[in-house]
């Protein structure tokens, strides 16, 4: 875990209110990387702003960011507007029990279209359709109301992840990938 001190009161009771170990190191790296990206991005020093919880979404009052994790991998967007970010094991949907239900389900005609029965296509969509539920910050994900065709969005494949931001000039997107302590430009 990166030796690192949270100044934001909240963001520490959140993370000391983990039961989970695991998770406490998850939520502290989030800080860690959040402060890494305004700091290189904006400029920003987040230890001085104010951060608040709204629909289970942290705001922070000098600039807009999102989050997101998995299976042990972490995104992170930072912008001046509203943006959004997920990122998925490339293989998420491989052995997906229902395909077919969840495509139905989740996905427009135009989508349907585009991705076909497709894992990998599926796994771009889905990380667009977060990424956009992110960035418009309402409160519940319902994928079949997002289409992700229609937004500015900028996705990767890096070290096994999909990883996807939906932004105002998404397209000038940064990507860094971190190990340890040390960051390095990847897109």
């Amino acid at each position: 875990m990166p030796d690192f001190v949270i100044a934001s009161m909240a963001r520490r009771d959140y993370i000391a209110s983990c039961t989970s170990k695991a998770l406490k190191i998850v939520r502290t790296y989030d800080w860690f990387v959040l402060s890494y990206a305004a700091k290189r991005s904006l400029g920003i020093e987040i230890d001085a702003l104010d951060f608040t919880v709204k629909h289970g979404k942290w705001y922070a009052n000098g600039f807009e960011f999102s989050l997101s994790h998995t299976d042990g991998a972490l995104a992170v967007a930072v912008s001046n507007s509203p943006c959004g970010v997920d990122i998925e094991n490339e293989n998420r949907f491989d052995a997906y029990a229902d395909l077919d239900g969840l495509i139905d389900r989740a996905f427009d005609r135009r989508e349907r279209e585009t991705i076909g029965r497709d894992t990998d296509g599926l796994t771009v969509a889905w990380t667009a359709k977060e990424a956009i539920f992110k960035s418009r910050g309402d409160k519940a994900f319902v994928p079949q109301k997002i289409c992700s065709l229609d937004a500015d969005i900028k996705t990767v494949r890096h070290g096994g992840y999909v990883i996807t931001v939906c932004a105002q000039k998404a397209q000038t997107a940064q990507f860094f990938d971190f190990d340890g302590d040390r960051a390095s430009l990847i897109f």
